[in-house]
């Protein structure tokens, strides 16, 4: 059997720089597996046999668009093409807090990041996590072709719709109204037939341009606005969509959020900044918080004082103090203006869902298609326990709570481990009615299920439909 090769002469020992490069390649692949094995999804999806697909043939005028949820999407500086978000090495550095990810408060918009493309995967060394990527080469297999929606040929006929994930939801549904236009000229065709996929967060926006179009939230509270002219958004298929909100949001507010075990945290003031986490705050119960006894607290999420009174997010003890040493009232402002920001925050969230909730004059003959998980424990409500002078705001898989049989089974309810059962059916009476086929249930977490084979393959048996 040969010697194997070597990477240095070999009449003498290695550089201690060439050992040092080894050995840092060696613990790159070892960690990039480890870290990324605790990613949503799995290195090796089995797509679906396109041979085994419905009998179909794609009309030249049908548009396919995917709405990814929030962190779905790239994000990068536009003057010197750095990517901060969708990169492997994005959620281990830099260890800023996610500061980098932060909109200012002072000027929600004036982002110096911008979106431009789907996630489509993770890599980390010679490691992958597929995100959106398998639903792409699924449908590129059944005969679909992928462009850009912002600069869209007249013959692609599958999309993404990349948007800011951390901004407003209402403003994310009228960029979209915008950019399905633009698609309506550059085919040349009217109405614009459109099949949307929206997954997690994606759904709220999908939902609110089906119901309003392009028109302003105030608006469309009195009933106002129409649906966009010249489009026809014929199906809605919602995967993992969290309809009336999730508790979880609470939870990241106060906890902030990590993506790899040993990884880069988004710190609960980076969170804050987003008000599409606002907006995703649980609507569909008004009892959300609990007392250690198990009885209700008429307690109001809404109401910007509890955030006060009860330390969540950057009203939290160890975030002010965060706060106080970094000194950056550029991204988080004064004490006052996170107080006014978290009001407009709320009262906004507030009216958004409110008008997802209500029926809509204009809605009218979209088709909604579902897939969900039902079967996972999911944070239902809070429990809130007051010690030593200070509130702790437990949630159902914290030890605080389930270690107590009692709590866990009052906060806990079924769902995807994100959103439960009861949120993701929190639609409008129209939209109840418009639900064109039994959802498809699957035992799987929130993001995750995307990813199954069994998903991939009703995600176009529903295209078919």
């Amino acid at each position: 059997m040969p010697r194997p090769a070597r990477f240095y002469p070999s009449r003498s020992a290695p550089s201690k720089s060439v050992r040092r490069f080894t050995s840092l390649g060696a613990l790159v692949s070892v960690v990039g597996a480890l870290l990324l094995s605790t990613l949503p999804g799995c290195s090796g999806i089995r797509l679906p046999d396109p041979a085994t697909f419905p009998e179909r043939t794609i009309p030249k005028n049908e548009i396919v668009i995917l709405v990814p949820g929030i962190t779905g999407v790239k994000l990068r500086n536009p003057t010197s093409g750095r990517v901060a978000w969708g990169r492997g090495a994005n959620l281990l550095v830099p260890r800023d807090g996610g500061y980098e990810l932060a909109l200012p408060i002072l000027g929600p918009g004036r982002s110096p990041l911008e979106p431009f493309a789907p996630l489509r995967e993770i890599r980390l060394g010679f490691f992958r996590k597929p995100v959106y990527g398998p639903i792409f080469e699924l449908l590129e297999e059944a005969g679909y072709e992928f462009g850009k929606l912002a600069d869209p040929e007249p013959t692609a006929n599958l999309f993404a719709f990349s948007y800011d994930w951390r901004g407003d939801n209402v403003a994310a549904a009228r960029q979209l109204a915008s950019r399905l236009e633009n698609l309506r000229k550059a085919r040349g065709s009217a109405p614009l037939q459109v099949t949307l996929i929206c997954q997690s967060n994606g759904g709220h926006i999908c939902r609110y341009l089906a119901k309003y179009g392009d028109t302003p939230l105030d608006k469309a509270l009195t009933g106002g606005g129409t649906s966009p002219e010249g489009l026809a958004i014929e199906k809605i298929i919602f995967v993992g969509t969290s309809n009336g909100g999730s508790l979880r949001m609470l939870q990241f507010f106060n906890e902030g959020r990590k993506y790899l075990a040993f990884g880069r945290k988004l710190q609960p003031e980076t969170l804050f900044t987003y008000p599409s986490l606002f907006q995703d705050l649980p609507s569909y119960r008004e009892d959300v918080f609990l007392d250690p006894q198990g009885q209700s607290m008429e307690v109001d999420l809404f109401d910007a004082e509890n955030w006060h009174t009860y330390g969540w997010s950057v009203f939290g003890e160890d975030s002010e103090k965060r706060l106080a040493r970094a000194g950056r009232p550029d991204l988080f402002g004064s004490r006052e203006d996170r107080d006014r920001f978290l009001k407009e925050n709320l009262e906004r969230a507030r009216k958004i869902q409110r008008a997802l909730r209500q029926d809509s004059p204009s809605f009218g003959g979209t088709r909604y298609l579902m897939i969900q998980s039902v079967y996972r424990e999911t944070p239902d409500r809070a429990v809130l326990v007051k010690e030593k002078g200070r509130w702790g705001t437990y949630f159902s898989d914290q030890r605080r709570v389930k270690k107590d049989g009692y709590l866990r089974a009052l906060a806990a309810a079924p769902g995807d481990g994100h959103a439960a059962r009861a949120s993701q059916t929190w639609l409008s009476p129209q939209e109840i009615d418009a639900i064109d086929a039994p959802p498809f249930y699957l035992d799987g977490p929130h993001f995750e299920m995307i990813l199954e084979p069994a998903v991939l393959r009703r995600l176009v048996e529903f295209l078919a439909w």
